[in-house]
């Protein structure tokens, strides 16, 4: 069995971030390579870890290097669907449209209610992706990587990944807005 997991620590110096920030290319070239730092064998495909401290990252999702286009448009680009759909043999059988830029109050959870969804989440399953309690038995499976480690939440309406995350022992939860 591969040795466990240990992730590199995230020490980020805002100032030093936006010197040494290139929004095009990160300079290590870690992230775009095929290496990874553990494996693991799954039930279909093996699992691989790559630990990954690259400031670009975490400035590229603050700040896109691309226009950004409002309101969304309601179908994609023709020559974006043929390849997406791999020229048609996937078709889309129906395209929704999800318009979020609408600067809305965002909901405030205070303690009270987040000890409520901590609860919860030892009874029933909390999370809003309607898959049939599927992801919770994956963070179970994978709990040693998850327990006694700092974890992040990338984009969240409602902390019940933080919930599941801080039940099954993680140290501390950092979430990341992307509404902004």
């Amino acid at each position: 069995m591969a040795a466990p997991f240990e992730p590199a620590p995230l020490a980020v110096n805002v100032k030093q971030l936006r010197k040494s920030t290139i929004p095009s290319s990160p300079p290590c070239g870690k992230i775009c390579s095929y290496e990874w730092d553990a494996r693991e064998e799954g039930k279909f495909y093996p699992l691989l870890h790559k630990a990954v401290n690259c400031p670009n990252t975490i400035y590229r999702m603050a700040h896109s290097p691309y226009p950004v286009v409002l309101p969304p448009p309601r179908r994609p680009p023709s020559q974006l669907l043929r390849k997406f759909t791999i020229d048609g043999q996937c078709p889309v059988i129906v395209f929704k449209y999800y318009d979020n830029s609408k600067t809305t109050a965002l909901m405030r959870f205070n303690a009270k209610m987040f000890r409520r969804l901590l609860e919860l989440d030892n009874v029933t399953n909390i999370n809003h992706y309607h898959d049939k309690n599927v992801l919770k038995p994956a963070l179970i499976k994978y709990k040693h990587l998850i327990s006694e480690k700092r974890v992040a939440v990338v984009g969240t309406e409602k902390p019940w990944a933080e919930a599941m995350l801080l039940n099954l022992g993680a140290n501390n939860v950092t979430t990341i807005n992307t509404e902004n």
